[in-house]
């Protein structure tokens, strides 16, 4: 870090290199660096500005918590991120408008110091809000979202401010990415989640908010890299709603891969970066590159293994590979340890039990998966999805047939789409022709012919989305409705959400509706808010094919 002497004994910090040199420390994966630099520049420097070292920590913490899946780890750092919180938040209203009667008295303006500080307070609610939705708070966290946003739209214009000065460039880095951001996402958000978010704070625009995120990464500072992961993401998005348009598809995929190439090449030991482009590869069918970078993003970050930390996200991620590309044996190896390690700090464990309990079922391991599904009942439910997780797992369990449960679980999480290669639709749809012929009740036979509804639509032939249809909408006049048990009621807005994606695909927007107008009245069904994600954007797509 660059430091000047001013004279007598106290040495002046350079913000700026510090802030670069941390980041760059940060996007490394060097961890334990960027604290040393910290912790080093507090202990030495007379640097005038503790809320931005701290923030500097809170990030490590938030980035350590988000690889490890650890429980302590993100409760260390949710504790941090409100105590960072309390030190650089904003004063009352009354007191405020007191400061500000003072400033104009007086003639002087906003300290470059004090724009820092919104700033950093506009991240720091950022981080604090992800980390409650974590640990299961998440109305609490969408209203620390909800005050972020208005955080950071209250950040001043970057006109107004001095040029060529660090507080200049930090502040407009943090208002283009965080107000972009945002505004992304929630044009993404379902109709239900909408009204409460607009209450505490949320807008949205799409197009506004795509634009800000150019405008961050074009304006190259601190923000430029974080701005591009986040159009990677919104690409995806794009390419996911994409109904009957296969080549808007690829483009957008393509695009997202291109943006996050410029990340793994800028940042070769950067795990998040690698991590997103692992991402893009299983979502776009290409398995193999998939499983390959989520190994590399483990040898990223290998300090937090030699510290001990647990590493259950990324063995998660490295299993759910394994387990989408049908490699039941390195699914369970890499899963083994999270399923049966019982510690409440281990925050996936219910992911580690669904797919070592499925991928031992298919390699025939009966006494394992007994004893996994003896594990099912205590394990610790810590967020909406381990809700949603442990839910399914009490009724997966009993299924007939281990083919009909992997297809189950791998429909609930979006991976029967058009991306995926020909040899896997084949593969499974041999599993369906199993489950079928395996199903021992009306219920298991519904579930059945509805992954096979979803396996014709991701076929790019016309034809098997007109037979997709047809399924579709003989399943839901079928007797074997009347029959459906009570946890399997997702069936419903499922076939309906089914019928409605084959009407998309054929340009009938105006019958796609009334599919999609029937969903909204079902409700309490296991993975409901996946369903209701899919519903708005699927509702916002037909529309837009109507003018």
């Amino acid at each position: 870090v660059s430091t000047q002497s001013t004279g007598g004994h106290q040495v002046i910090m350079d913000l700026e290199a510090f802030h670069l040199q941390t980041a760059q420390l940060r996007w490394a994966g060097h961890y334990d660096a960027v604290e040393q630099c910290v912790e080093h520049c507090m202990n030495t420097t007379a640097h005038g500005f503790r809320p931005l070292s701290q923030l500097k920590l809170l990030e490590v913490k938030f980035d350590r918590s988000l690889l490890t899946g650890d429980r302590e780890l993100t409760k260390h750092a949710l504790a941090y991120a409100e105590e960072l919180e309390k030190e650089v938040a904003p004063r009352n209203a009354v007191m405020g408008a007191a400061k500000g009667l003072s400033r104009w008295w007086s003639g002087t303006a906003v300290s470059a110091e004090e724009h820092v500080k919104a700033a950093v307070y506009s991240q720091t609610l950022t981080m604090k809000a992800m980390l409650l939705i974590q640990t299961g708070s998440r109305v609490a966290g969408f209203v620390a979202l909800g005050k972020a946003q208005s955080a950071f739209n209250r950040l001043p214009d970057p006109s107004t401010l001095a040029p060529d000065e660090f507080s200049t460039s930090l502040v407009t880095g943090t208002k283009l990415f965080g107000s972009g951001a945002f505004r992304v996402l929630m044009s993404y958000l379902p109709q239900r989640l909408i009204g409460f978010l607009e209450l505490v704070g949320y807008s949205s625009d799409r197009v506004e908010g795509h634009q800000m995120l150019v405008e961050c990464v074009e304006h190259d500072n601190y923000f430029s890299d974080v701005g591009r992961a986040f159009l990677v993401l919104n690409h995806l998005l794009e390419a996911r709603f994409a109904f009957g348009n296969n080549s808007t598809a690829e483009g957008h995929v393509q695009s997202a891969l291109d943006i996050c190439n410029e990340l793994t090449d800028k940042w070769p030991s950067n795990p998040m970066a690698f991590w997103l482009k692992s991402q893009i590869y299983r979502l776009n069918g290409e398995l193999d590159e998939a499983i390959e970078c989520m190994a590399h993003v483990r040898d990223c970050v290998s300090e937090l293994a030699d510290h001990g930390h647990p590493l259950s996200r990324l063995d998660k991620e490295i299993g759910w590979s394994n387990f989408v590309a049908l490699r039941w044996e390195e699914a369970q190896d890499a899963l083994m340890g999270v399923a049966t390690c019982n510690d409440e700090e281990n925050m996936l464990r219910l992911w580690g039990l669904m797919m070592c309990l499925l991928s031992t079922w298919m390699l025939g391991r009966e006494e394992q998966r007994t004893e996994l599904c003896g594990m099912v009942e205590s394990a610790a439910v810590h967020n909406d999805m381990d809700g949603n997780m442990k839910r399914k797992l009490l009724v997966i369990r009993g299924r007939s047939s281990g083919e009909l449960a992997c297809c189950e679980f791998l429909f609930h999480m979006n991976r029967f789409t058009s991306t995926m290669p020909s040899e896997w639709q084949e593969q499974v749809m041999g599993m369906i022709d199993k489950a079928s012929g395996a199903a021992i009740s009306p219920t298991e036979r519904l579930v059945a012919s509805t992954m096979r509804t979803a396996l014709l639509l991701c076929s790019k032939d016309p034809a098997n989305h007109n037979q997709a249809l047809a399924l579709a909408e003989e399943l839901l006049g079928s007797d074997d409705i009347r029959h459906l048990d009570k946890e399997d009621n997702w069936v419903l807005p499922n076939l309906h959400f089914l019928a409605a994606t084959s009407l998309l695909n054929m340009n009938r927007p105006q019958q796609a509706l009334a599919h999609l107008d029937a969903i909204r009245k079902f409700s309490g069904y296991v993975y409901e808010g996946m369903v209701s994600f899919n519903l708005k954007n699927a509702t916002d797509f037909a529309h837009s094919l109507l003018g």
